[in-house]
């Protein structure tokens, strides 16, 4: 984005670029193609195979190493690809999501928490998308593409917009909330002990539009109560951003011990980030809003 907020018709419309690697070998598998040409003018029975299609991939390496030389160029050439079905990411395809700075990758990570939370996906679904496949994935590098654009970075323990004039900014903060929407029935998530803090920037069109959503603390991205229907024991399940790791850890209530779901070690938290996660997760409440027709 423009370093002057109201000069950035050339630029991304927020400024919190996300950049995803993945392996084109997947697509072309499926019976992808790369191509060369621009298909929006093209008619159906226009389209040559043999001229159209980029087979020894001269132009894609040409657009790659192009594409991101000047932000100010108007006529850049991406590589189009034509797949047999539809692209359908998950997260074993994923080999690389770059960021540029820590908040921004904090910022990231609970936007996916998020959302996962306020879907009803199934189990097979939840195993596809799961953060923790991927959450190392997610590397910081802030010179790699549009270092030098207005970025969210942490200041003196709170969040800061570089290069954007704090007057362009809005910010809003509530405890946590979301509703989550089942087959037969919505469910209002809150957590009173969890504050959610969301940033929006008005894009070039003057609309307003989310750029950073944290919570405080922001090392705690998700909580969720769990009883189990065959013995009645209560546990309290975690995605923590900690020591710059994504961990999913649980506790079972009325212990005082938090065990690592991944290899099933105790998490050795000090007794102030202990306080902080009891009063966060005993803060979770779970209620029925509405019954949702069949």
């Amino acid at each position: 984005m423009n370093k002057a907020a109201g000069n950035c018709n050339s630029f991304a419309p927020v400024p919190v670029p996300v950049f995803i690697c993945f392996s084109l070998k997947r697509i072309l598998e499926r019976g992808g193609l790369l191509i060369n040409s621009e298909l929006n003018n093209k008619e159906e029975m226009s389209f040559n195979l043999q001229e159209d299609v980029d087979w020894d991939l001269f132009s894609f390496n040409k657009n790659i190493r192009s594409i991101y030389a000047d932000h100010d160029s108007t006529n850049l050439m991406q590589t189009k690809c034509i797949i047999k079905d539809y692209l359908e990411f998950i997260a074993k395809d994923i080999i690389k999501i770059y960021v540029r700075t820590e908040a921004e990758k904090v910022s990231l990570l609970t936007a996916l928490i998020e959302y996962q939370a306020k879907q009803s996906f199934s189990k097979k679904h939840l195993q596809l998308i799961d953060l923790s496949q991927y959450a190392a994935r997610i590397q910081v590098e802030p010179d790699l593409f549009f270092g030098d654009r207005g970025k969210v970075i942490y200041g003196d323990n709170r969040i800061e917009f570089s290069e954007i004039g704090k007057t362009n900014i809005q910010s809003h903060d509530e405890p946590f909330s979301i509703v989550k929407e089942m087959k037969t029935v919505s469910k209002m998530i809150t957590i009173g002990g969890l504050m959610r803090q969301e940033f929006k920037l008005e894009d070039s069109k003057g609309n307003l539009k989310t750029v950073a959503v944290y919570h405080k603390p922001d090392w705690i991205l998700k909580v969720v109560k769990w009883a189990s229907a065959f013995t009645g024991e209560v546990r309290y399940y975690l995605g923590l951003y900690y020591h710059s790791e994504f961990l999913s850890v649980y506790r079972i209530e009325g212990e005082n011990e938090w065990i690592n779901n991944q290899d099933k070690t105790r998490m050795n938290f000090t007794e102030n980030e202990q306080r902080i996660l009891k009063k966060v997760e005993e803060s979770f409440k779970l209620e029925t809003v509405r019954k949702n027709r069949r």
